[in-house]
């Protein structure tokens, strides 16, 4: 599917330049070309401004997930009475030494 995914990326920024260069070429006023230039500029900017807002987006996910599963050691650490573990250290030394394992 990722695969899929990149090659249609590839193909649509291919079909779209290729349109841009020969619509260029058989304009024939500077001002056209200009205008098509321009709408090609924007266009641009648009995609890159949605490719950030969804990358923010994402880590913004990510960190909500984060904030979930420390919830949640939280609210189980008040049922075994393991407060004080919180307050010694961080949330990750105690991940570290609860399951062995390093908390990305």
């Amino acid at each position: 599917m990722k695969l899929l995914s990149y090659a249609y990326r590839f193909l649509s920024n291919f079909v779209f330049l290729a349109s841009v260069y020969y619509s260029l070429n058989f304009l024939e006023k500077y001002q056209q070309r200009a205008v098509v230039a321009i709408l090609v500029l924007l266009y641009c900017t648009m995609r890159a401004a949605s490719a950030l807002r969804s990358f923010h987006f994402f880590q913004r996910i990510f960190h909500l997930a984060y904030l979930n599963r420390f919830q949640q050691v939280v609210q189980r650490s008040k049922l075994y009475g393991l407060q004080g573990i919180f307050l010694e250290g961080s949330y990750k030394d105690h991940f570290k030494i609860q399951h062995g394992k390093h908390f990305q």
